[in-house]
């Protein structure tokens, strides 16, 4: 669990390298979606029938607003340098290396 998203480690037995028999490796990052909440407010819901329906929506906004980040509107220039800097170096941690 990393940043309320899943790591999810998958072993592809299918056709192990030749000299150690070992598999392929590779991690995939699994983030929710709209899809995923409402299916979880679904289940929260069926199993918690005692909910009213401001709960669930009060559950809804708090999933909600932890999947999508927040929205800037300054117009200053120093909060644009700051988000370039922040993505460059978010996309320059994403950048997949194959393992040896």
């Amino acid at each position: 669990y990393y940043e309320g998203c899943l790591v999810c480690e998958v072993r592809d037995h299918r056709f192990p390298r030749q000299l150690d028999l070992k598999p392929e490796v590779h991690r995939v990052l699994l983030r929710p979606d709209n899809g995923t909440v409402t299916s979880d407010l679904r289940q929260l819901w069926r199993r918690f029938q005692n909910l009213s329906l401001d709960d669930i929506l009060l559950i809804e906004k708090h999933m909600l607003l932890a999947m999508q980040p927040t929205l800037c509107l300054d117009p200053s220039p120093d909060v644009v340098s700051v988000a370039t800097h922040i993505h460059r170096r978010a996309a320059r941690l994403q950048v997949a290396h194959p393992r040896p």
